[in-house]
């Protein structure tokens, strides 16, 4: 099954304190990067806001980014196999066509 991603550009934006959310080229809500590390057992104190409302943002950025690097890894392997690379030899090459499928729900 190949997934069909949303519109880029993908565009980080801070609403409030505690949440960064990630809309599409159509105002969608793509994702939402919250400050709670729940999962990691880290609690957000006072002491700790302005450090987990940074790594929330830097967070929402390269999710927002997806699609371009998506398009630019793309284009990355095209050119690879235009310039005659070896493509089952390489291991950037073969990285790269795994990346590719993990985006596109191709390696489920």
């Amino acid at each position: 099954m190949t997934l069909k991603h949303s519109k880029a550009p993908w565009i980080a934006s801070a609403n409030n304190w505690h949440e960064t959310v990630i809309y599409d080229d159509n105002g969608n809500v793509v994702a939402k990067q919250c400050i709670y590390d729940e999962y990691n057992g880290i609690e957000t104190t006072e002491e700790n806001q302005s450090e987990q409302e940074i790594k929330a943002m830097v967070d929402a950025q390269i999710i927002a980014a997806a699609p371009d690097m998506l398009e630019a890894l793309e284009e990355c392997v095209l050119a690879f196999v235009g310039n005659n690379g070896a493509e089952g030899e390489s291991k950037a090459y073969n990285t790269a066509l795994e990346a590719i499928a993990k985006a596109k729900g191709e390696n489920q």
